[in-house]
């Protein structure tokens, strides 16, 4: 799906429009400038520094012989530092962990000045401090103008940190509307044929946890001792909705 919004990939019938011009209309060029694109995996085959990486989002803005100019190397510069790697622009892109790695194809996106950016699985393979992290900034993308779109296979992920959801299941959408709205437990076993619990604790965080994953009640009082204070508080903290 997120090829065929970013013109990498035509879909097999209907039509994608960019305002009321047909996509593929439009020249690699006018696309690149109008859509970003992070891929979920990257494998790197060259030992381009991190800064070389990023300036490859200004190919959009370059003529075909130009090569990147003072005013491209500031902006690749500010993206860096807009995800937290200004001090990474000389270090070799192969040598970065997949969360660094990520968020350089991010500055890349960001350096290319689009107006959408679309991220595919960009939580995929990262601990939950660094999905926080990267979510979290993509979330303020918004402030800078520029739309995103993520997908993700983390219900609580989408439910944290999107505005709107759109919940797909076999190519057609099950869903869509405001996160709260469309991340359902109903919604959830529709979509993944399981069920699922919502979560809610009194500070306002919620969770969308798999029920198969969950101990039973008298599991529970087993696990943590019948009565216990413990017991109380953490069953008062996380009542199922």
């Amino acid at each position: 799906m997120l090829e065929c919004l970013g013109g990498l990939r035509r879909p097999r019938e209907g039509h994608v429009l960019l305002g009321d011009a047909d996509l593929y209309e439009l020249s690699p060029r006018e696309r690149a400038r109008a859509i970003g694109y992070v891929p979920q995996v990257h494998r790197p085959v060259f030992g381009y520094s991190v800064l070389e990486v990023v300036l490859m989002g200004r190919t959009p803005h370059l003529g075909i012989f130009s090569s990147p100019g003072r005013e491209d190397r500031r902006i690749a510069l500010d993206a860096l530092e807009a995800v937290g790697l200004s001090g990474y622009a000389g270090r070799p892109y192969t040598e970065l962990s997949g969360g660094e790695m990520r968020l350089v194809l991010i500055a890349r996106g960001l350096a290319q000045e689009a107006r959408f950016l679309l991220l595919d699985e960009p939580d995929a393979h990262l601990d939950p401090r660094h999905q926080h992290g990267v979510l979290s900034l993509v979330r303020g993308f918004a402030s800078r103008g520029l739309a995103t779109l993520v997908t993700t296979h983390n219900p609580t992920n989408a439910l944290l940190y999107a505005r709107r959801v759109a919940l797909l299941q076999g190519g057609s959408i099950l869903a869509h509307g405001p996160a709260e709205d469309v991340l359902t437990p109903g919604r959830l076993r529709e979509a993944y044929g399981m069920e699922f619990v919502l979560l809610a604790g009194e500070n306002g965080h919620r969770a969308l946890i798999p029920a198969q994953g969950m101990l039973s009640s008298a599991s529970a009082d087993r696990e943590r001792g019948t009565g216990s204070a413990s017991s109380r508080a953490s069953s008062e903290s996380l009542p199922a909705t």
